[in-house]
């Protein structure tokens, strides 16, 4: 005994349009959890890394840093996917390099694929190693930070 299922043409375009509506929706949700692909950038990431440089140079003016400053407080997600090339050539030369060992950035700013390069928010550019509120790139071993993210919150 055979079963035999007719569909009229209508359905058949109905099936296509269902179909393209999964696919696309799908699609969307994806791009939307995928964040700012390498090279791109996230909405805000310009704002975010001249309010971040800002900082940094009150603090090498010797300005203290306060607490209450909005860029000690940032969200730095924005900034995830961001290369390590276009962070240094924001920020500035990292003030170090996490990883085992710690190390120091070399003569372009940047660490080097085995380190994390950091940037410290307390104490930049002096002669302390491990500040109390950096600014990490976790770049698991690419050009690319994966991440931003705080040390420690404050």
């Amino acid at each position: 005994m055979a079963l035999i299922i007719t569909t009229s043409k209508a359905d058949g375009a109905a099936e296509r349009v269902r179909r393209a509506l999964i696919v696309t929706t799908v699609a969307l949700i994806a791009a939307c959890s995928a964040g700012a692909p390498h090279g791109g950038s996230a909405p805000g990431r310009a704002a975010l890394l001249n309010q971040l440089k800002t900082c940094l140079d009150l603090i090498d003016a010797g300005q203290p840093p306060q607490r209450n400053w909005p860029c000690l407080q940032a969200k730095l997600t924005p900034l995830n996917g961001i290369g390590r090339a276009e962070l240094v050539a924001a920020l500035g030369p990292a003030t170090w390099c996490y990883g085992m060992p710690m190390n120091f950035p070399g003569p372009n700013g940047d660490c080097g694929v085995h380190w994390n390069p950091a940037w410290d928010f307390i104490a930049h550019r002096r002669t302390a190693a491990g500040g109390d509120h950096d600014l990490i790139c976790i770049a698991d071993k690419t050009e690319h930070c994966t991440r931003v993210v705080w040390s420690t919150p404050l």
